[in-house]
């Protein structure tokens, strides 16, 4: 159990979830069905690829309440979910988006 203490800190912060190996078929709608019975979800972000106009397989799930995400999380990491197991992660926390966003304007100077 010590193994997931520092993934559940880090939901319990953000309300987020990264949800990874996605089916190409799968929609905002499927994900709000799946992580809906866990409680409300405030945004679902999918990624499309701008050349294929495909979802690129992964996306982000965010809870109004992070022990909403602490409970899907806890039931569907490894679910299997339209034929493919799901990996769920910690969405960013505020920092590590501000860091990121910092780095990326270094980069691009």
């Amino acid at each position: 159990m010590k193994a997931y203490e520092p993934i559940n800190e880090a939901i319990g912060e953000t309300g987020e979830l990264f949800v990874r190996n996605l089916s190409y078929r799968t929609t905002e709608q499927d994900l709000d069905h799946l992580f809906s019975p866990f409680g409300r979800i405030t945004n679902i972000n999918m990624p499309i690829d701008s050349l294929t106009k495909q979802p690129k397989g992964f996306a982000h799930v965010t809870f109004m309440f992070p022990e909403h995400a602490l409970g899907a999380f806890n039931q569907l990491d490894g679910h299997a979910f339209q034929g493919r197991l799901l990996h769920i992660l910690p969405g960013k926390t505020q920092q590590q988006k501000e860091q990121d966003s910092l780095e990326s304007t270094k980069n691009q100077v």
